[in-house]
């Protein structure tokens, strides 16, 4: 009878233990969307749901109910600023920001990141980025001094300790992502995002979560894709995350350029990849590189599989893709207030907070294929993606180096010298 007791207690204990080393762990969610029937709300409710059944504090910045300012003006400085005749944003909120002068959103914001162990952006993809209130959000509250700084960026940054990841929606289907897709290789459109912001302030960013084109998909598929999202919370902490370049490989500073060493150079010259999707040295962009995480006894980044725990595609891919296949074609309006009025079914919203507002659904559709009045259609174009005429070369990835930097001269044999009619 002691042997029991004393059993009993010590699982008691072992229990508490577990659940209060799982509830130290504090998430903020990020989350930009206006409906609170839509797929992203759903999305949210299942995250907040999953995280706080693990014992998690669960922190919400809803942006649009808040109604956050997206603009960065001089209103996010309290007093004097330092220069009167000229008025510079990011040196303003840094000396605003060590002198307690900041506007009291954005300190609030601030003092959210400082308890949160993983940040979580959850949205639609908007013009291949984030939507403007959340892109606003990044503008004022990761400012200089509170989130970087010259001495502390990217693998040496503030956030170094901290996670970060997005979460988002599509109005595409997969294949349009791909580097034969329409619109250009999914890891280019993400590198600035989550190389240029949140790893450039330190975070380790976790593979993003990717919900293809929901609001044409069945009910089936959409569920499936809430499910997968689900059961990936359970092991989200365990996660390794993306690769990235350290420091440690660049001369980092003025005189050096910020260039990579020679010797990495030298290193990779005869390897098949470069670095990262960013620093490709003119070679083949690493697979998946910024949609996967590698596997710890992976020696290269080249394992493109995974797929299945960063794009929530339903079980049964044939079924949902051919639900797309016929209306993901149409570039979605940049302004999607009634645009998308699929009833919301698609919601199947675990429990969102008000489900009658479930037509409202707008949704998150809004990777709109590129502007109509882009000069060129290949805007997520793989000019980074390999050399100038790589040995074999069947695929249209022999875009020259610097395509999205420098034209091609009008006597060039190419698309460029069609007749001026």
């Amino acid at each position: 009878m002691l042997y029991a007791v004393c059993l009993y207690v010590c699982v008691c204990v072992c229990v508490c233990v577990c659940v209060c080393v799982t509830a130290q762990k504090t998430v903020l969610i990020v989350y930009a969307h206006q409906s609170p029937g839509s797929f992203n709300a759903a999305v949210r409710n299942v995250t907040v749901k999953a995280l706080e059944e693990q014992g998690c504090r669960v922190i919400m910045s809803d942006l649009y109910a808040m109604n956050f300012r997206a603009n960065a003006t001089y209103d996010d400085i309290i007093g004097d600023w330092k220069n009167p005749e000229l008025f510079q944003y990011g040196e303003e909120t840094m000396h605003a920001w060590k002198e307690g002068r900041l506007s009291e959103d954005i300190v609030a914001e601030q003092n959210k990141i400082k308890e949160a162990d993983l940040v979580i952006f959850q949205f639609p993809l908007y013009w291949f980025s984030v939507p403007a209130i959340m892109k606003g959000w990044m503008d004022r509250v990761l400012t200089q001094g509170f989130a970087f700084s010259l001495e502390k960026m990217y693998n040496n940054g503030v956030f170094k300790d901290k996670k970060a990841m997005l979460s988002f929606s599509t109005g595409a289907m997969p294949t349009m992502f791909r580097p034969d897709g329409i619109n250009g290789d999914i890891n280019v459109t993400l590198w600035p995002l989550q190389n240029g912001i949140l790893h450039f302030c330190g975070f380790q960013v976790l593979a993003p979560q990717i919900f293809w084109c929901p609001v044409h998909s069945p009910h089936v598929a959409r569920t499936a894709m809430l499910e997968g999202w689900q059961a990936r919370l359970k092991g989200l902490f365990a996660e390794r995350p993306l690769t990235f370049a350290p420091c440690e490989l660049f001369d980092l500073s003025f005189q050096g350029g910020f260039l990579l060493h020679p010797s990495v150079r030298e290193e990779y010259r005869s390897l098949p990849y470069g670095i990262t999707t960013g620093h490709h040295l003119g070679k083949p962009l690493p697979p998946d590189n910024q949609i996967t995480a590698q596997p710890p006894d992976e020696n290269s980044g080249n394992s493109a599989s995974e797929d299945n725990q960063i794009t929530a595609q339903p079980p049964d891919e044939d079924s949902a893709n051919s639900a797309c296949e016929d209306n993901q074609i149409t570039p979605q309006p940049p302004d999607e207030d009634s645009a998308n009025s699929a009833s919301e079914d698609n919601q199947i919203t675990a429990q969102p907070p008000d489900e009658n507002s479930a037509n409202s659904a707008c949704e998150d559709n809004q990777i709109t294929p590129q502007p109509p009045d882009e000069d060129s259609a290949n805007s997520a174009s793989e000019d980074n993606q390999i050399t100038p005429q790589p040995p074999d070369e069947d695929s249209a990835n022999s875009a020259s180096e610097d395509n999205q930097i420098t034209a091609q001269p009008p006597d060039e044999n190419s698309a460029n010298s069609a007749s001026e009619d």
